[in-house]
């Protein structure tokens, strides 16, 4: 069983008090969005001289936990390391100059940001799901979404005692646990002798619901991406794709220029990338190696791509992926020219100015020992740029062509101008 929270007026308040005998703390526990409401809380606590609370920032999928001495703030923000949906296992060690955030039972970031904030009006309440600032900042949303195994710790927890133990149902005898609370009962009591039972308002409720297994958990990785042009000049607005097996596991997009992070979800220890920029840049990157909760650097310079969307007939017989064309061959004498980098069903292709646009359902066929031909389906077509002829008073067409079927008025190429 676990706590449902349906981000209206929802939550669960523990006792004023329970924990202000606590200057270094460990507080985890399973937690699950189902939207990112603005500045949602998976708790807001007072402790000794302090306040703690995990939320997500704005309304991005971004992991913040801070601290409020007064006016002093430490935070720590983690971008896109959160999912819609997804189970995630939430662990924020607290002490004098000191938080470690840990995910999924691996450390993610112990880096400080330190700063003030006033807190005027702060409230100094224990809550599940609730901001402490909710009387200041009415946008501060409450949490819509489940929560479990929610668990208060005396002291600094290791990664590998909080790894040991996320998979386990705890009685509340564990040495160092001051607080549990794991719904199971049907109620958000305290499972431990300190009995901070908890009082749920709104519609908070115990449903029943499902935990990760060790078994069943995906791990995560992440990439430190700089996305620069061939010159060198760092890019915005570009988004990335992690894909293993053309099934997508993780995507980001830079709001800003500098290095910004991809959070992958998976059991492979390879995956295929593709940026797409909005300037006509992008690229792949093929086998690219991730491990397990580890975060690497990577700076990646994208060229000139084309776009191509339709309906694959046919393989080359060397495209790494079973059921989808990857990549466009050239012949080795041609010159370097655009790579092909998106496969989205809404693109489009486009090379130079020479622009030829497909519309609707076109394949270009590529059977082996044959050369590439254009299928149209008997609803699309093929339009060539205007005004690409209009200098000749003469001309000879000429093509291959092959129908699947005549129908009347079906036209092979239709040029030039109707003069009224």
């Amino acid at each position: 069983r676990v706590l449902e929270l349906d981000g209206t007026n929802s939550f669960v308040e523990l006792p004023a008090g329970a924990f202000t005998n606590l200057d270094e703390v460990t507080v985890e526990g399973w937690v699950k969005w189902e939207s990112f409401g603005s500045m949602s809380r998976f708790f807001d606590f007072t402790l000794a001289g302090y306040e703690l609370n995990v939320m997500n920032r704005a309304t991005d999928p971004a992991l913040f936990v801070e601290t409020l001495h007064g006016n002093d703030r430490a935070a720590m923000l983690v971008t896109e390391v959160l999912s819609l949906g997804r189970w995630t296992h939430i662990a924020a060690a607290v002490g004098t100059n000191t938080i470690r955030l840990f995910v999924d039972g691996a450390l993610i970031s112990s880096n400080l940001v330190r700063g003030q904030f006033p807190t005027a009006g702060l409230e100094k309440r224990n809550l599940l799901g609730r901001s402490n600032f909710k009387a200041v900042y009415t946008t501060d949303a409450d949490f819509r979404g489940q929560m479990d195994e929610v668990r208060v710790w005396n002291g600094l927890r290791t990664e590998a005692q909080i790894r040991e133990n996320m998979f386990k149902n705890l009685t509340g005898k564990e040495a160092g646990l001051v607080g549990l609370w794991n719904f199971n009962d049907g109620s958000a009591n305290d499972s431990t002798s300190a009995a901070h039972h908890g009082t749920p308002n709104g519609q908070a409720k115990i449903v029943e619901a499902t935990l990760p297994s060790a078994s069943a958990l995906v791990p995560w990785s992440r990439v430190m991406v700089q996305l620069t042009d061939a010159s060198g000049a760092p890019l915005q607005n570009v988004t990335i794709r992690a894909e293993v097996n053309g099934a997508e596991v993780g995507r980001a997009t830079s709001a800003a220029l500098g290095y910004f992070p991809l959070t992958v979800w998976t059991t492979e220890r390879a995956v295929d990338l593709v940026a797409i920029a909005t300037n006509d840049l992008g690229g792949w990157r093929f086998a690219f190696p991730v491990t397990p909760y580890t975060e690497q650097t990577n700076i990646w310079k994208l060229g000139p791509a084309i776009h191509l969307a339709g309906r694959a007939v046919a393989l080359d017989g060397k495209t790494p992926h079973s059921a989808l064309v990857v990549e466009l061959v050239e012949p080795d004498d041609a010159s370097p020219g655009p790579t092909l980098t998106d496969r989205s069903a809404d693109a489009f292709i486009r090379a130079a100015d020479s622009t030829a646009l497909p519309h609707a359902d076109v394949g270009i066929r590529a059977p082996a020992d044959t050369n590439r031909v254009l299928q149209l389906d008997g609803k699309s077509y093929l339009e060539l740029p205007p005004n690409i002829f209009k200098e000749l008073t003469e001309a000879t067409i000429e093509a291959w062509i092959k129908w699947d079927r005549l129908v009347p008025g079906a036209d092979l190429f239709d040029f030039g101008i109707y003069n009224s």
